[in-house]
């Protein structure tokens, strides 16, 4: 399946939910965002070695999931999460090769549910056809080297990534 490559629309319809992450309307991005609303992003991290996938963005040039963003209203998280990782990355990542980690707000303030999943890859860097609207780069990371960035250097994450690597370091035990 070939998916299309959709820029970013703030007038694309998303799914606002509840704490629990049960669609309870939907609203445009742009509105739910200045509204305040509760609205479902996915995120991916992709493991390979021992690695993870980070991407760089090209618009605050902040780390950030191996691929994330938006749900749109009417998909589920993991064809969001898929949808996304072909829009970022240039990759076609199974619905059945992912993993669930975990679904929580993206940080105290946010207006985010973020959805988490992983993939175990043997992709390389060569693999990756990213779209330099939204990425600017890629890299694998050890674990020991995020949490040196984590520690030292903590704003060169995305506020909601950094929340989410912490807590995805803990479920794996890392």
């Amino acid at each position: 399946m070939v998916l299309p490559r959709i820029p970013h629309d703030p007038d694309e319809l998303v799914a606002l939910v509840d704490e629990k992450g049960k669609v309870i309307g939907r609203a445009t991005r742009r509105k739910a965002h200045l509204a305040k609303k509760l609205h479902m992003i996915t995120a991916l991290l992709i493991l390979n070695k021992g690695r993870l996938l980070l991407q760089t963005r090209t618009d605050n040039n902040l780390l950030d999931y191996s691929a994330g963003g938006h749900l749109k209203w009417n998909m589920t998280d993991e064809e969001g999460v898929v949808k996304e990782a072909f829009e970022e990355l240039g990759i076609i990542v199974p619905a059945s090769d992912i993993k669930r980690i975990g679904k929580w707000s993206a940080h105290s303030n946010s207006t985010h549910l973020v959805s988490l999943f992983e993939v175990i890859g043997d992709w390389r860097k060569e693999d990756f056809n990213i779209d330099p609207n939204e990425v600017k780069s890629v890299r694998y990371y050890t674990v020991p080297e995020l949490k040196h960035l984590l520690k030292c250097s903590s704003r060169k994450f995305t506020m909601g990534f950094r929340y989410s690597l912490k807590r995805y370091l803990r479920i794996k035990g890392l």
